[in-house]
């Protein structure tokens, strides 16, 4: 899924795997490619957006990356299912209507009917 859309029956599912971080290091992406990545996503208009690293949450304090958050606050509404970072609430709306659902020690499972 890394950088692509797939289309699952009629859902439309985006992903953008690794965390922005030092190149050296496994499952870590350049921070620019990653964020350009992640805006291209978006541009595409999935239904669906799959992030290892996702957003921080200022209000209430909840840990991220603030630049992912800056990018998902700029784009249309969007539903991200992220974790790599713990919450102790799983489910947050963005001003913009994005929904960030942390699944970080979770599992969702998601149904599609017809």
């Amino acid at each position: 899924m890394h950088n692509h859309v797939r289309k699952v029956k009629a859902l439309k599912i985006g992903g953008l795997s690794g965390i922005i971080g030092r190149l050296d290091k496994p499952f870590r992406n350049d921070e620019s490619e990653h964020l350009k990545e992640l805006k291209k996503l978006l541009l595409a208009q999935p239904d669906f957006i799959l992030l290892h690293e996702g957003p921080n949450n200022v209000n209430p304090e909840l840990p991220g990356n603030h630049k992912i958050r800056a990018v998902l606050e700029r784009s249309k509404r969007n539903v991200v299912c992220c974790g790599h970072n713990y919450w102790d609430r799983p489910l947050i709306e963005m001003e913009n209507g994005t929904q960030i659902v942390n699944v970080d020690s979770r599992c969702i499972i998601l149904k599609i009917e017809k």
